[in-house]
């Protein structure tokens, strides 16, 4: 936790308790990843100029970046229940008016298209009723809504956990020894260090 002085890197905002969110920064100079049904694998990664960054983020900024999250979740809730509804009454339609074996094999196709559609709401349900997000999904939240405040436009970020993931793999030696603790600056400032 941090001072309750330090402002909020989202909202700007004082006097919050904050929690401190760590992130890392490169310029990612090469390698391939492809992905498999059961793993990921990284040919050949190269990173330059491996940093360590620490903001400060409100409660209540992670809380509403979740709450987003969660209600982009319910129109494909819906659309996909809404789809599950209408295939199964197009099969006991099918499985009532059409004659001989046609009845069956239409009616099996849309039973099996309900069924699929049903299947991918309730896991649509599932994350639209969760109220605590899963671990190091809010990481990633405030990655992306930081990003436009952070000073390196050329750079990759990745959260601890991408970070450790690569670290394991063996994507680089050694943890970065620079930290930079990022406050909010012009970007005109920014334009000024690169000149000089």
């Amino acid at each position: 936790m941090a001072k309750t002085g330090d402002p909020c890197f989202l909202c700007e905002q004082t006097g919050k308790k904050l929690k401190k969110f760590t992130f890392y920064s490169g310029i990612k100079k090469g390698g391939t990843t492809h992905r498999t049904i059961h793993y990921k694998v990284t040919f050949l990664e190269r990173w330059s100029e491996l940093t360590m960054h620490e903001i400060h983020v409100c409660r209540d900024c992670t809380q509403e970046l979740w709450q987003e999250q969660r209600k982009k979740q319910f129109l494909p809730m819906v659309l996909l229940a809404s789809g599950a509804a209408i295939s199964l009454l197009i099969a006991l339609i099918c499985g009532i008016l059409l004659p001989g074996l046609a009845r069956y094999m239409v009616a099996f196709v849309f039973l099996a298209a309900a069924l699929g559609l049903g299947g991918l709401a309730i896991v649509f349900l599932q994350r639209y009723r969760m109220e605590k997000p899963p671990a190091g999904r809010v990481d990633l939240l405030v990655l992306e809504e930081a990003l436009d405040k952070l000073p390196y436009e050329e750079h990759t970020y990745l959260t601890s956990d991408q970070y450790a993931e690569r670290y394991d793999m063996g994507a680089w030696g050694k943890p970065p020894d620079v930290l930079c603790s990022c406050r909010l600056v012009n970007p005109l400032e920014i334009k000024e260090q690169r000149a000089n």
